[in-house]
């Protein structure tokens, strides 16, 4: 009975594992009329062996100690399929896998099992991780629950593969966080992080230059992104200032007059603008002579461009001071758009409060006489070119004071000459005052003159009644 031919392991009960899910070893051979094909010796007593069959009142409970090898080979251990539990569990003895469980029914039948718990902790598959939203989450785990987007578009046997993984460390080096170019305020950010958290706003950080990037590409590493050249910079036209957008003088806002808003987020919308990868390459732009001021030529005037008169935005600012118009510096401007001319005696610029072009309307005005369209006066490109010319005068007053003036002087304006001309009109005109002052006012001795001779003396000068002496 005992031997160990084929014959006497048939009549004598063995034991065998019907295989997952059913992992109970059942008797064979013996009256079980079961063949041994494979099967585990009885590893209890032989009088207990014999008994420890179907029909008799010791089964099953005997297989507790006749069974035990077979037991041991038997064992099944699958991953635990409860979200969250990240351990294995042996098939039909765990609570959460006996029989009736989608554990045993389904996981232990179509899964993969192992045959010690060793082997399957060691093949690390009941934890899988899944790179979800920018980051690395643990299937079932907190941020990643069952039901879940997360859950059902990566944890899934049905789920892509190559976005599951056995450690965080093996997610973590895909790697699963990237950075974007938040091309709204021109920074980088961590895709989900701060300043570019989750959302399902189309507008924000997140949807737009994250999950449905246009322009530009998602980096492994903050410094990639840096690298490639996120920041722009660009002229602030109200100053005519480089200016990195986003950073100091030109901060992100919403505000429609500030720097970010005019020069960076609308820069498209003003002729000739564009934004920058770099300082320099903004001070050197040739077409906006290096963000540098210009200068516009209004009426003749040369207007410091954003300067009152000349503000962005109006029609000066946008005929005189985009892209390649205006001037440089205030000579270039005063070369080709200032105007002198020549009215009673005195150099004026066309425009200015001395020349205005409000009172255009006065035909015996300045402006009409010498700057309108169709003016016949002489005009100058510079003060200096004007006064050289003659323009300004200097007359002697001989009727009252004796004494020089300018022509145009409030004193001499006041001695209005014939008919209404000018007082130096009619008269004998000087160029500077000590030509004036010579004819105008010579020297004269009265009573009792002295001399004083070149070598320090001193002598009286003897005249005579109703004499007039000449002296050189």
């Amino acid at each position: 009975i005992f031997g160990e031919s084929r014959e006497e392991e048939t009549f004598f009960p063995c034991y065998f594992c019907p295989g997952p899910p059913e992992v109970s070893c059942e008797t064979c051979g013996g009256f079980t009329g079961i063949p041994c094909d494979t099967a585990y010796r009885a590893t209890c007593e032989n009088t207990t062996a014999y008994a420890c069959q179907p029909g008799d009142p010791s089964y099953p409970d005997c297989k507790d100690e006749c069974a035990i090898g077979c037991e041991e080979e038997c064992a099944s251990w699958v991953c635990s399929p409860t979200p969250g539990q990240d351990f294995c569990v042996e098939c039909g003895i765990d609570p959460t896998c006996l029989p009736g469980t989608e554990c045993y029914d389904t996981t232990c039948t179509t899964g993969t099992t192992f045959e010690t718990k060793a082997s399957c902790e060691a093949a690390q598959t009941c934890i899988d991780y899944t790179c979800h939203e920018f980051e690395c989450k643990l299937c079932g785990g907190p941020d990643c629950l069952e039901g879940s987007a997360c859950f059902q578009e990566n944890c899934l046997d049905t789920s892509p593969a190559d976005n599951k993984f056995d450690t965080i460390a093996e997610c973590e080096a895909v790697p699963c966080t990237k950075y974007t170019c938040d091309r709204d305020e021109f920074e980088c950010k961590e895709c989900g992080g701060t300043g570019c958290e989750v959302s399902t706003d189309p507008n924000s950080c997140y949807q737009q230059f994250c999950e449905n990037i246009s322009e530009g590409s998602l980096y492994d590493e903050l410094a990639a992104c840096v690298a490639d050249g996120c920041s722009e910079y660009t002229c602030d036209l109200t100053v005519f200032e480089c200016k990195e957008c986003g950073g100091a003088g030109c901060e992100a806002s919403t505000d429609p007059n500030s720097c970010f808003q005019r020069f960076c987020e609308n820069i498209n919308s003003i002729p000739g603008g564009e934004l920058y990868p770099s300082l320099g390459v903004c001070r050197n732009d040739a077409d906006t002579n290096g963000c540098t001021p210009k200068y516009a030529c209004i009426s003749d005037q040369c207007i410091l461009c954003g300067q009152p008169g000349c503000e962005f935005g109006s029609a000066c600012f946008n005929e005189n001071c985009l892209e390649t118009g205006g001037f440089p510096n205030l000579n270039a401007c005063n070369s080709e758009c200032s105007s002198f001319v020549c009215d009673d005696y005195e150099c004026k610029q066309c425009g200015s409060p001395e020349c205005s072009e409000d009172e255009a309307s006065d035909p015996n005005s300045c402006f009409a006489k010498f700057c309108a369209d169709g003016s016949t006066g002489p005009s100058y490109p510079t003060l200096e070119s004007c006064k050289r010319d003659g323009c300004e005068k200097i007359v002697c007053e001989s009727e009252t004071t004796q004494m020089c003036y300018e022509c145009k002087s409030d004193y001499i304006e006041s001695l209005e000459g014939p008919d209404g001309v000018h007082y130096c009109d009619d008269k004998i005109t000087y160029d500077n005052i000590g030509s004036c002052q010579t004819v105008c006012s010579p020297p004269v001795a009265r009573k009792d003159p002295h001399l004083y001779l070149p070598h320090g003396g001193r002598a009286d000068f003897r005249g005579a009644d109703n004499v007039t002496f000449a002296m050189l």
